[in-house]
């Protein structure tokens, strides 16, 4: 987000109109107080607590002007949808995570966005995995795990040959979506897990993730769910293709764009 400028008034580039002889006196009475000071202890205390009523308003405007001014809560969050034509993802901004939400993406500091996917443990991280590992991993259910990774920009800056289709959100759904990232994580009782394997691109990782993964519940299907979580309406039950869940997101986002309001 943004940040705004300070642009308030300042207190300090404010005159304050004074009749010279006041300011005199002042003077004298500072001199005088802080050389009794001495003698009978707090003389400059004594002197300030008698000074006129555009003393304390000065210092009063002082304490103002130094309140921390709370950030304006955004109106809408945008995430993003993608698909690489077989495995789907979910992308959010850093900006937008709360504070503590998702203690993974500490993993990766310099990304300005996390791309989230989910699959089999064993399918999913192996690169020269074939037809028949994939086959395996949907007849049967097994272990799954979240793919993270630390974007440095938009998703469809990194990756250009993706579909990648931007949603928007009220916070509250919001917070329901990143709820789910977050219970996608099988921590146990831990607040952070580690990574259990490199991820599939420099800035990325495998972990333990929540759930089974098999033939009715794919890296799609879990996708859709998100999204249903978010407020959507779309039913996960279907979504196994990629394609298919694209078509749905597709359609959701140019009823966004027909309504001009959010999710």
């Amino acid at each position: 987000m943004p940040s705004g400028s300070t642009g308030g008034w300042n207190p300090v580039n404010r005159p304050i109109a004074r009749p010279i002889k006041d300011l005199e006196h002042d003077h004298v009475s500072v001199k005088k107080d802080h050389a009794l000071g001495s003698k009978r202890g707090g003389g400059i205390v004594m002197s300030i607590a008698h000074r006129p009523a555009g003393i304390w308003w000065m210092a009063a405007a002082f304490w103002f002007w130094a309140l921390p001014v709370a950030a304006a809560q955004p109106s809408s969050h945008t995430i993003f949808v993608t698909s690489n034509g077989w495995h789907t993802g979910l992308v959010v901004a850093r900006t937008d995570l709360p504070i503590g939400a998702i203690p993974e993406t500490g993993d990766f500091p310099a990304a300005e966005y996390f791309e989230f996917g989910w699959g089999d443990a064993e399918f999913y991280p192996d690169r020269e995995a074939g037809l028949g590992k994939g086959l395996s991993a949907v007849m049967s259910a097994s272990p799954a795990v979240v793919h993270m990774v630390g974007l440095w920009s938009t998703p469809d800056r990194v990756f250009q040959e993706a579909e990648v289709v931007a949603l928007t959100l009220t916070p509250v759904n919001f917070a329901a979506l990143i709820d789910f990232l977050t219970s996608s994580f099988d921590r146990g009782d831990a607040d952070r897990i580690a990574a259990s394997a490199p991820g599939l691109y420099a800035s990325s990782a495998f972990y333990p993730a929540t759930g089974e993964f098999h033939l009715g519940n794919t890296c799609n299907h879990w996708t859709a769910r998100g999204l249903a979580a978010a407020g959507f309406d779309i039913d996960p039950s279907g979504k196994r293709r990629a394609s298919v869940l694209m078509r749905a997101v597709r359609r959701l986002a140019a009823q966004q764009s027909a309504d001009g309001r959010n999710q």
